[in-house]
């Protein structure tokens, strides 16, 4: 965690040479991503014992070069809370990627493609929880529920 309670998202999220996110391998690193470049101890921009001489290179996000990113599909627990009004409502987080993550709303009224989220997502292994914002993408009904994509553009903890 940074400072001001920020989360620090590693470098490896946006490194083309990440191939298992959920594993932590890249191409450097094909046993595992050293915690040192994990947890942003080590600015993997300069050389880092047994990285092969391979470092920090940016995935090309160009629409023409724009990859798949990799999805971690774990479930958490959540609430949300939309812009327009309203209390936290109950929510699970899914699919957790680079850019967003997917989630299934348990309520029965539709939020609107482009409304602006707030999510308290409890994750086991905190204290608090880690709060992100973002963007709705797209929403489909699933049984009594409704599923979604939320682009997110802060994510910080309690």
């Amino acid at each position: 965690m940074g400072n001001n309670g920020r989360v620090r998202v590693p470098l490896c999220w946006l490194c083309k040479h990440l191939h298992d996110i959920e594993d932590w391998k890249c191409t450097a690193f094909p046993k595992g991503i050293p915690e040192d470049i994990r947890l942003c101890k080590h600015n993997h921009y300069e050389p880092y014992r047994g990285d092969n001489g391979i470092q920090f290179e940016m995935i090309d996000l160009t629409l023409g070069n724009r990859r798949r990113f990799s999805r971690i599909s774990k479930e958490l627990k959540a609430q949300y809370l939309i812009e327009r009004g309203g209390g936290w409502k109950k929510c699970k987080v899914t699919d957790v990627s680079r850019e967003g993550m997917g989630i299934t709303f348990q309520t029965s009224e539709k939020i609107n493609v482009g409304t602006t989220i707030h999510l308290k997502i409890f994750v086991p292994t905190e204290s608090t929880p880690v709060n992100a914002k973002g963007v709705l993408k797209w929403i489909e009904e699933k049984g009594n529920n409704f599923i979604g994509g939320i682009k997110w553009y802060k994510i910080n903890r309690g």
